[in-house]
């Protein structure tokens, strides 16, 4: 049983994290379902933030696939807590 998703993000100001943030929302979208997600973004200088996603991006685990989460946002930033 998934409680939830979270996905960890540096923080940055590359025109290009727009792009992943839209791509992720196409994604996430695409795999509906009753898990809340999670966005922890930290920035340089080590300090975090994490926020909770509108309901509309909740997901279903089983359907979601990993290997796309973690090409867009880096090995390691995908994590299910339990």
């Amino acid at each position: 049983m998934t409680k939830s998703l979270l996905l960890k993000l540096p923080y940055t100001d590359d025109p290009d994290a727009v792009n992943k943030l839209d791509q992720l929302g196409v994604i996430l979208r695409r795999h509906r379902g009753q898990t809340p997600v999670f966005l922890s973004i930290r920035d340089s200088s080590g300090k975090q933030a994490q926020l909770k996603l509108n309901d509309e991006f909740r997901v279903n685990p089983a359907n979601l696939k990993l290997d796309d989460l973690e090409m867009l946002l880096g090995s390691g930033s995908v994590l299910f807590t339990r």
